[in-house]
């Protein structure tokens, strides 16, 4: 696959912004794993301290890195002419890989399947934060309104699903990955303006080349983060199985046919 996230070919990326990702990516993984365990009973649950915060400090980190490559993009799709129709596509293509894993989790894991995750949101947020490309207060204003507004959506109830996109649950709700556009569009649109500001004021940051030898590692981990966020809660679910720490009959009931 060549592209990811940020959606941008191999030749055109920096380095340093695939670095910072695949340090997400890393997180990502040691949380999911801890996480997992707790899900499917092997170890204590993970319902709050380090480990809780740490996933919600990494999702914030993919959703900031998110946003200032989306920023950064700006200047390669304005040079190739590309307009909205570029960005609607993108985002409608992760879209499309959220449906998938909203399809895959509902199968594996009944009720608690991802409905509206980081996928969704991200995606979602390409197309969202379109017109905000190269502004640099307007995304920061309303970053502040999208954190300020969403705890309190967050404490209201619908007796539907429907509203579940803007951070409105309904009684008994439960998701294993659930990130809302409101407060979770925030770090994107702080990351937006951001790069907005980098590229404005400093452009010369901006120019692609080979990352240092120290760097290699973690630019190809984000390079590659769609395809590892996409295989990597099947992979570690097969790792549990293979080395006997998990109990099939542990695993959530799934929903019926």
């Amino acid at each position: 696959m060549q592209e990811d996230l940020a959606g941008a070919a191999p030749a055109a990326r920096l380095w340093a912004v695939d670095a910072v990702r695949g340090l997400a990516v890393l997180v990502m993984l040691a949380a999911n794993t801890r996480f997992d365990l707790g899900l499917f009973h092997c170890l204590p649950p993970v319902q709050a301290g380090p480990w809780w915060w740490l996933a919600r400090a990494t999702a914030c980190l993919f959703l900031l890195v998110a946003g200032v490559s989306l920023a950064l993009s700006r200047r390669r799709a304005a040079a190739q002419a590309q307009g909205f129709a570029h960005y609607r596509r993108r985002g409608l293509r992760l879209l499309a890989w959220a449906i998938l894993v909203s399809l895959a989790t509902r199968l594996a894991l009944g009720d608690l399947y991802v409905r509206f995750g980081a996928l969704h949101l991200i995606g979602l947020g390409v197309i969202l934060c379109y017109p905000l490309l190269g502004r640099t207060r307007a995304p920061l204003f309303a970053a502040l309104a999208a954190g300020g507004l969403g705890p309190w959506l967050g404490g209201q109830e619908v007796a539907g699903p429907w509203l579940l996109p803007l951070g409105v649950r309904y009684p008994g709700f439960a998701s294993v990955d659930y990130q809302p556009i409101l407060p979770w569009l925030a770090p994107m649109l702080a990351g937006l303006a951001a790069g907005n500001l980098v590229a404005a004021r400093a452009p010369g940051l901006l120019q692609p080349g080979p990352a240092p030898f120290w760097g290699r590692p973690l630019a190809w981990l984000g390079r590659h983060s769609l395809v590892i966020y996409l295989g990597h809660q099947p992979a570690l679910l097969g790792l549990f199985l293979l080395a006997g720490v998990l109990d099939p009959g542990s695993l959530p009931r799934p929903l019926a046919p």
